[in-house]
């Protein structure tokens, strides 16, 4: 009589367990303080672990990565991040930059749809553009790509207004 194969461990015991669901969801909550204890979970199982990870636990992984982002943190760290790197883009690349910026604020115009326009949502976005945007109050030299995002953001406005 043959055996069966053992099936390999998971390397990711809490992702492919009962509470994988859970910490994927625990990494999605709109609660600060249970993101964080999640990643912070995450980071020293990682830190911890000697062995390379299977294609299907880095799958599952991203996944909860994914969903623990919240919508103003990604706004957020584009602007910083474009702004931080607007001087250095050159002209050949700029074109598309124009359009990811494009695509970015008709995205969150597109989302501001989709929660019905509530006022409360729409205030924190806007205090994410003008906090890490337009009236940043750091040494970044991206102005430039303020001007650019103001005038995308009335560009896609006007288009949601007179359609």
């Amino acid at each position: 009589m043959k055996k069966r194969p053992r099936e390999p461990k998971p390397l990711l015991p809490f992702l492919a367990s009962a509470t994988g669901p859970a910490l994927i969801k625990h990494l999605a909550s709109c609660h600060t303080t249970v993101r964080s204890q999640s990643l912070r979970l995450l980071q020293s199982w990682l830190a911890s672990e000697s062995q390379q990870l299977s294609d299907s636990d880095i799958k599952k992984l991203w996944k909860g990565l994914f969903y623990s982002l919240a919508i103003l943190g990604v706004l957020s760290w584009f602007l910083v991040t474009l702004r931080r790197e607007w001087p250095g883009i050159d002209r050949l690349r700029l074109d598309k930059f124009y359009l990811l910026i494009r695509r970015f604020v008709k995205a969150l115009f597109e989302l501001m749809r989709l929660r019905k326009w509530d006022v409360d949502v729409l205030g924190e976005y806007l205090g994410v553009l003008e906090n890490d945007g337009f009236l940043a109050e750091d040494k970044l030299q991206g102005n430039g790509v303020n001007y650019q995002v103001a005038s995308v953001f009335l560009d896609e406005l006007k288009g949601l207004v007179f359609r």
